[in-house]
């Protein structure tokens, strides 16, 4: 199923994954140090799935992340 780290993230990802960004994005604004600053609390890096990817997350799920983006052609069908 697709991410949707964004509405036209169309990366292939299982979906435990897609659970995953869906409560990490549910929880974007209690893990920055404020609203009006993007840096991340500790323990918390920006997901960068996107270039514009700020929400921060744990650093096993950035990881995952770029996991996923550099499989996401051959995960396609025809891909």
């Amino acid at each position: 199923m697709w991410r949707e780290v964004t509405p036209n993230d169309l990366v292939c990802v299982t979906p435990g994954t897609r659970a995953q960004v869906r409560d990490d994005n549910a929880h974007a604004a209690e893990r920055r140090i404020s609203e009006d600053d993007p840096t991340c609390k500790q323990g918390f890096v920006w997901r960068e799935a996107q270039p514009s990817d700020l929400v921060c997350v744990t650093p096993g799920t950035r990881a995952q992340a770029k996991e996923d983006n550099a499989h996401a052609a051959e995960r396609r069908v025809g891909g």
